[in-house]
């Protein structure tokens, strides 16, 4: 996931969207523990989630980058991507609302690590 970003460099001609998931599939048992240490409740889940938050030093300031990873047990392969593909056909409907940005390859965020669909809007 890291080599992203550098991979697909903005460029001046149509953008070709690309939907890159971390997914770890795991052959054991997936407990999640929720609650607080004096008490925490213990239960079997077919997948979930994991969010880490990272700030990186860079030359004169910080920059956070967040990690998603979906961690999926190898029976619930099958039910997660079908997960999968209703977010897939999600991002392609706002893809194709904001078709004009992916077809000219010229659009606009205020923060690549902050953006909302709502907040793309084409350049002319």
């Amino acid at each position: 996931m890291e080599f992203l970003p550098d991979y697909y460099r903005p460029s001046t001609g149509p953008v070709f969207p690309v939907l890159s998931l971390a997914v770890c599939v795991l052959d054991a048992p997936m407990v999640l523990s929720s609650g607080g240490p004096e008490s925490p409740i213990l239960s079997m889940v077919p997948w979930t989630r994991v969010v880490r938050r990272e700030k990186l030093k860079v030359h004169n300031g910080f920059v956070s980058k967040v990690h998603v990873v979906d961690f999926v047990h190898r029976l619930a392969l099958g039910d997660f991507v079908v997960e999968v593909l209703v977010f897939a056909e999600v991002a392609r409907m706002r893809m194709m609302d904001a078709g004009r940005v992916f077809s000219t390859g010229k659009g606009h965020v205020n923060s690549l690590n902050q953006w909302i669909w709502s907040g793309i809007t084409p350049q002319h």
